[in-house]
């Protein structure tokens, strides 16, 4: 649904180390890392393992093998970023998220 209506999130440029600072701003649709991250406290922060599996997911169009952790955090942030770019929630969010499930 967000690429189909030109809200896909823009990935990083280059390699994301694993102990990099990642966050993603709602607002401009964009993943940042390291000091560019660090400089942005409005951001949501992000597990440099989210960030590859949504990279991942972006690149094979699939949902891919991964951790369930991470893929249940890439979710959660999905889900969030949908409802920030609807301007409200979804009915079904908070059964599939739970109460405390979505970023704010």
């Amino acid at each position: 649904m967000l690429a189909e209506t030109g809200y896909t999130p823009a990935m990083p440029q280059g390699r994301v180390e694993p102990d990099a600072a990642v966050c993603f701003l709602p607002r401009e649709g964009v993943f940042l890392a390291g000091d560019a991250a660090r400089a942005r406290p409005d951001g949501w922060r992000v597990r440099p393992e989210t960030l590859a599996w949504l990279a991942r997911f972006s690149g094979e169009r699939m949902v891919p093998e991964g951790d369930p952790a991470s893929v249940s955090r890439a979710n959660r942030l999905l889900g969030s970023y949908l409802r920030h770019v609807l301007g409200d929630e979804l009915p079904t969010m908070r059964p599939v998220f739970g109460e405390s499930g979505l970023v704010s």
